[in-house]
Order: structure tokens, then C-alpha cells, then sequence
């Protein structure tokens, strides 16, 4: 699937992300599902990055890390995009903070 289109609607919300691995990926040198994790595009290293530092809402770079791996998801990096996330993991913990 082309993620291109979504990394591109981030940006334009101004908000700072970075590529993930899309669900299934695995590790090539030890076969380790790696889905969910910060990657770049080096052969060598798939997954060793630090996504603060690669975060950016600059299009150019948002085009390029895309262009060359189209199906990994858009990851928001919350501080530098000035979101605020509540992780709620249950229905329960959700109910509570909605009600507070």
C-alpha cells in the first residue's frame, strides 16, 4: 500500500513524522518481527534510528523517505508536533479519564 498520501496530509496538518515499519516487516539479518519500529531506508541497519531526530514535517525529506519505501506507516512524533496523547489501553481506562 502507498503510504505517501498520508505522510503528505501530516505534513500539511504540521505535524512532525517519521516512517515506520508497516505490520508484518521483518528484520533480514535476524528475521525478528520488527513492525511497528522506526526504520530508514539503509539496508544495513532497517530499523536502528533515532526517530526524534529524523522526525520532520519538511515535504522534501517527507517525499524522498517515502519515495523510496512508499509502504511504511507515517508516525507522528507528538512533542515537536504539539499534540497531546492520552493512551487509554482499555475501555474501562478510557471511561475513567472521560469522565474526569
Amino acid at each position: 500500500m502507498n503510504m505517501i498520501p498520508y505522510a503528505i496530509e501530516a505534513v500539511q496538518r504540521c505535524w512532525h513524522i517519521f516512517p515506520v515499519n508497516p505490520k508484518g516487516t521483518c528484520c533480514p539479518q535476524s528475521g525478528d518481527v520488527i513492525d511497528k519500529q522506526p526504520h530508514l531506508i539503509n539496508p544495513d541497519k532497517p530499523y536502528k534510528i533515532r526517530w526524534v531526530e529524523c522526525a520532520t514535517n519538511d515535504l522534501d525529506r517527507i517525499i524522498a523517505a517515502w519515495s523510496h519505501s512508499p509502504a511504511a506507516n507515517p508516525a507522528i512524533a507528538c512533542g515537536p508536533s504539539k499534540l497531546l496523547v492520552v493512551d487509554c489501553d482499555t475501555m474501562d481506562a478510557a471511561a475513567a479519564w472521560y469522565e474526569t
